[in-house]
């Protein structure tokens, strides 16, 4: 672990997680209660630490500053069928055909009691703000597949390494 890493990991506690923006839809006609094949669509995720600020809040007498990091989180469910016989050949062999998806920007907000700088933000931002969103976001996958009526789908759960010494 870098030196910058661990000035921002001391100088920066969690506060919030949460949306942003979500969207949730399926293709017109698809319905995956009546799916005999729902349950071996494909899924495919996305994960981006797309930005972070840093903000200050609260009133003149009393202002905090706070990392806010954003992260653009997905799931989708793909059907993949061969390509018609008249394709060309040197393209893909299969051809994704989506039939559903979730998708959202989380933001997790920390509170700095110490401006670490800009190198250590941006290196908390892409490598330790997920391990915070991703719980709310396996929880909100998961209800939100349940309200769908979209096969169950549990996404895997992440945990930090720590070097042996640490």
């Amino acid at each position: 672990m870098s030196d910058a890493l661990q000035l921002a990991i001391d100088a920066l506690t969690i506060e919030d997680v949460s949306i942003r923006s979500m969207t949730a839809d399926m293709a017109d006609g698809y319905d995956p209660k009546f799916d005999p094949d729902a349950e071996v669509l494909n899924v495919q995720l996305k994960h981006v630490v797309s930005s972070f600020e840093v903000v200050d809040v609260g009133s003149e007498d009393q202002s905090i500053e706070l990392l806010r990091v954003f992260i653009d989180l997905g799931v989708r469910w793909v059907r993949t069928a061969a390509p018609d016989a008249g394709e060309d050949p040197d393209e893909p062999s299969e051809i994704a055909n989506e039939v559903a998806a979730i998708e959202a920007v989380m933001i997790a907000d920390y509170s700095m009691e110490s401006s670490p700088g800009e190198d250590a933000l941006e290196q908390f931002a892409h490598q330790n703000a997920s391990f915070h969103v991703w719980p709310y976001w396996r929880e909100f996958v998961s209800n939100q597949c349940l309200r769908m009526n979209l096969p169950k789908l549990v996404l895997p759960t992440r945990q930090f390494y720590r070097p042996p010494g640490d």
